[in-house]
């Protein structure tokens, strides 16, 4: 009967051990998601400190102002990039965005060996002027390529230029479009010199 009571012993022991292991593996996890929070949670905008995350939630949102000096190729002075303008008539509206064909034209050099300049926009719009949108993109698609025609591979390539050329490009194509196309911010998305 001894030999009985032992072997039971010895079965009931080994199930108390993975039960107590997987406790203690819980506990170290929680610990460590804890310990995560408390550390990156500021960084991520989780958790803890809310202050640092309405920090990080007005940096993103703040502008120049008018007197802050602005970078040449369009960022601000903290190197973060600048929207394009956006249409005040279509703030609050609801918007759609296309984009227009890839388009790709030649510049010279200095010395006349030709360049290829590739450039995609897209153009951000109220919903439902799709139809408007593909009447007029022969109009933009006309005044890029004059444009960008203009510019040699210098002008094309240097990365200081790169704000007067997407200021430029947005003043033609809403110049293109008219007053009768709401554009709401046109973006370039793809600009390819090479």
């Amino acid at each position: 009967m001894s030999d009985d009571e032992e072997n039971k012993d010895e079965k009931a022991a080994p199930k108390k051990k993975p039960v107590v292991l997987f406790a203690i593996i819980g506990v170290v996890l929680l610990g460590g998601v804890g310990a995560a929070v408390v550390f990156a949670g500021p960084a991520l905008g989780i958790g803890g400190d809310e202050s640092a995350a309405e920090a990080k939630a007005t940096k993103k949102k703040k502008k120049p102002k008018k007197g802050e000096a602005k970078a040449a190729d369009g960022e601000s002075a903290d190197g973060e990039a600048d929207l394009p303008e956006e249409d005040p008539a279509t703030a609050g509206i609801k918007s759609k965005i296309s984009r227009l064909n890839s388009l790709v034209v030649d510049v010279q050099d200095t010395d006349g060996s030709r360049h290829h300049v590739k450039i995609n926009i897209a153009v951000e719009h109220p919903e439902g002027k799709e139809e408007e949108f593909v009447t007029l993109e022969p109009r933009a698609r006309e005044s890029l390529i004059l444009y960008l025609r203009t510019l040699n591979f210098a002008q094309a390539t240097d990365p200081n230029g790169f704000g007067k050329i997407r200021d430029e490009v947005i003043q033609r194509m809403r110049k293109a479009f008219g007053e009768e196309f709401p554009a709401r911010r046109i973006l370039i998305t793809d600009f390819v010199a090479q």
